[in-house]
């Protein structure tokens, strides 16, 4: 740093000429192409804070310029206000002009102009450790407040099993194996802490293990409450954690899914996607395929689907309503003829019998 300051003092004057034409030019930077997601700010603002900015970079001798940086930042950022884009070029373009004098001089000074890039690169850097701090800090806020609500959440969950345990109600338990919703009566026999112990005698499904994900429904509120299964008792009860409210995806779709038996090749072709894959799970409304390679393909695409199901070659048309790449999945919707509709269709309850049977104690 006093390198730094002895670098600011030797071209002082340089500093002090420049001033205004570095405040125009960050200036006209702001106004021709605001910051993204930055509120707007008048011009009295903007000339404050240009003011302000040059001060502190430029001004030889200051003390802690480094903090006063972080700290303008951390201001700028609680204000909702980038200052990184036009400050970025702003310096770019002090740094073109400084090399052009320095260019001009009979002796040539190179480490002078070492000295300007790792001053410029300093400054940006301790600006983005401002608005990292910034940043950080309301993480860390949203966290603070996500584990009040969740803890204010649960409390509330497990005030409704107690009352359901008091009224020796039923709950149902709800899984979903391979697309198929699965569901058992049980009942609360013990709160503890946060946890419940539920009887699950009268279930004759295989679908508990330890930490599965369930959901609980009960007549007394309308929402689904996700939990946990901590532990499994000789098969009779469950302990179950890690309660809260969630929506439940698979009650939204118009129509039931299954998970094939066998693996299903499939080709997915249009004038932009080429893709083969294997189908994850179908209905007479859609299906989910996993495609090695869908880079080409897009959502809203019209698409070709060939696959072979029972035997039976099926060439349909449809479209590409969800995509994921990290997942290489894509949902396909599609509209039936009826002769195809009741032949998948009774597909469809075949499967869902087997996928049921492979799970019945």
């Amino acid at each position: 740093m006093e390198t730094m300051n002895s670098f600011l003092s030797k071209h002082k004057a340089f500093f002090s000429q420049y001033k205004e034409h570095f405040l125009e030019f960050f200036r006209s930077s702001i106004l021709e192409k605001p910051p993204k997601n930055s509120k707007p700010l008048s011009s009295g603002a903007i000339n404050t804070i240009a003011e302000k900015l040059y001060l502190i970079l430029f001004t030889p001798g200051t003390s802690d310029r480094e903090q006063k940086i972080i700290n303008f930042a951390y201001m700028l950022a609680q204000n909702r206000f980038n200052i990184l884009p036009p400050l970025t070029k702003s310096l770019l373009k002090l740094l073109q002009d400084f090399i052009g004098i320095i260019l001009q001089k009979e002796h040539h000074n190179h480490l002078d102009v070492s000295i300007m890039i790792q001053l410029i690169d300093n400054y940006i850097v301790a600006f983005q450790r401002g608005y990292t701090k910034f940043f950080e800090e309301q993480q860390q806020e949203l966290r603070s407040l996500k584990h009040e609500n969740d803890k204010k959440e649960q409390e509330i969950i497990l005030s409704i099993l107690e009352k359901i345990k008091r009224q020796n109600s039923q709950i149902i338990l709800l899984d979903f194996y391979k697309q198929v919703p699965i569901s058992c009566k049980a009942k609360i026999r013990l709160l503890k802490e946060d946890t419940i112990v539920v009887d699950i005698a009268e279930c004759n499904f295989k679908i508990f293990h330890h930490d599965k994900e369930l959901f609980i429904k009960t007549d007394l509120i309308d929402k689904p409450i996700k939990t946990k299964i901590k532990e499994i008792k000789d098969f009779d009860y469950v302990i179950l954690d890690s309660f809260c409210f969630e929506e439940l995806p698979q009650e939204k779709r118009k129509f039931v899914r299954v998970q094939p038996k066998e693996s299903i090749p499939i080709t997915i072709t249009s004038s932009q996607c080429q893709c083969s894959g294997v189908i994850q799970d179908i209905s007479i409304g859609g299906a989910g395929i996993i495609c090695s390679n869908i880079s080409s393909c897009n959502k809203r695409d019209s698409v070709t689907l060939q696959f072979a199901l029972e035997n039976k070659k099926i060439v349909i048309e449809g479209e590409i309503r969800y995509l994921d790449e990290e997942a290489k999945r894509l949902g396909i919707q599609y509209s039936l003829d009826v002769e195809f509709e009741n032949f998948l269709a009774e597909y469809i309850l075949h499967r869902q019998f087997e996928i049921i049977k492979e799970i019945r104690i």
